[in-house]
Formats: C-alpha cells, sequence, structure tokens
C-alpha cells in the first residue's frame, strides 16, 4: 500500500529535528502488541468472508486494468491479491466478518493507484484519480 501522510507541522518538525537518531529512539519504544497478539489479528482479517458475487466484481476491476487503453499495465495478480487482503482487513476494523463491495472501493486508490501507469494523454482526466476513474467504469453487479 501507499499511505501519504503529508509533511509534519512546523512545530512537529522542530522536535523532530531536535530529538536523537530515530533509530536509537525506536529502541526506546513499549511494544504495544506482542507478536502472537499480532498473528490472531492477521488470522483473524484472513478469516473474514468474501463472497462469490465480491470476487467476480474484484475480477472485473482488474480486467478493467488491464483491458482499457487508459493503463500500460494493469492490476497484476500479486495486487489483486493484496487488494482483497486490505479489503478484508477494512471490513474487519468496520466490525464485520464479511467483505461488502464498499471494502474494494475504500482500499483501492491505496492498493492499486501507484501500481498503474497511465498511457497516453487523457487531458480530459485532468484531476481526476485513478481509482475514481475505473469504479465509475466498473458495475457493482455484473
Amino acid at each position: 500500500m501507499r499511505i501519504e501522510l503529508g509533511y509534519p507541522d512546523p512545530q512537529a518538525e522542530r522536535i523532530l529535528l531536535k530529538e536523537q537518531d530515530r533509530r536509537v529512539v525506536i529502541g526506546t519504544l513499549e511494544t504495544a502488541i506482542n507478536l502472537i497478539e499480532l498473528r490472531q489479528l492477521q488470522q483473524q482479517c484472513r478469516d473474514v468472508k468474501v463472497s462469490d458475487a465480491l470476487l467476480d466484481y474484484l475480477q472485473r476491476i482488474i480486467a478493467f486494468t488491464r483491458e482499457t487503453s487508459e493503463f500500460t499495465h494493469g492490476i497484476s495478480p500479486r495486487g489483486a491479491m493484496a487488494l482483497l487482503a486490505s479489503a478484508k482487513s477494512w471490513a474487519w476494523m468496520h466490525e464485520r466478518d464479511y467483505v461488502v463491495p464498499e471494502d474494494l472501493q475504500a482500499v483501492l486508490p491505496s492498493v492499486c493507484e501507484h501500481r498503474l501507469r497511465e498511457s497516453g494523454d487523457y487531458s480530459d482526466h485532468v484531476g481526476t484519480a485513478i481509482a475514481q476513474r475505473i469504479l465509475s467504469s466498473v458495475d457493482v453487479i455484473g
């Protein structure tokens, strides 16, 4: 995933500049979760259910990125797996044990926009996010 955090405000940046080397500070941090708990959370996310209809929608998204002339390369199998795993985690974070289309839609920009390269001149799409164009082109129901 690619997640943009932006720049810190000037005061926070000043603190960063005045403090010790980050590699030293990391050693002083308290553990928030142990390895066993982390693995349990990961398993809970993997256990989130995905219907065949949701997989159909995911495959339509993937196919669109591969078949349209808008992109030089579509979403790869590894990218598709990352998209599904992220959607499952998103659903879990929203206290559901199943994925809905909105979960895929929520994570698509962070998971896929950096994986896709536009081809040609799409000046009519200026200012339109890649993920929004994909979602507006692919029907939720096949």
